[in-house]
């Protein structure tokens, strides 16, 4: 259960980093969009 818990949290903060960068770029591409709209 332990070794579980640590390989999802292992596999959850990379996850976490890609989330997090795609949210950047869309906030960035919307801003975008919304300055041409």
């Amino acid at each position: 259960m332990a070794t579980g818990k640590i390989d999802n949290s292992l596999l959850l903060k990379p996850f976490l980093r890609e989330v997090k960068s795609c949210l950047s770029m869309y906030m960035i591409l919307g801003v975008q969009s919304y300055h041409y709209f």
